[in-house]
């Protein structure tokens, strides 16, 4: 997963290996992103627009603290 997105892999140890992604749909990808940092979660790439994705995409990806891959989405 990581390298569809061309980030670095999951961390040693991650109990998920980027063998797949969490990914949450969200009404404000920028505050569910914010928040998401304020608690703990670590920036792999900051809110984007997508449109290559679909015509209204905008995501933002992070890791949770035990290294799991999340996609926020917004269309």
């Amino acid at each position: 997963m990581a390298a569809t997105l061309g980030t670095a892999p999951a961390p040693a140890g991650a109990p998920h290996a980027d063998t797949g992604m969490f990914v949450c749909r969200v009404a404000d990808v920028d505050a569910a992103y914010a928040f998401c940092l304020a608690n703990g979660a670590a920036s792999v790439l900051p809110p984007i627009d997508r449109p290559e994705w679909g015509p209204t995409l905008r995501s933002a990806h992070l890791r949770d603290p035990q290294g799991t891959l999340i996609a926020l989405q917004s269309y």
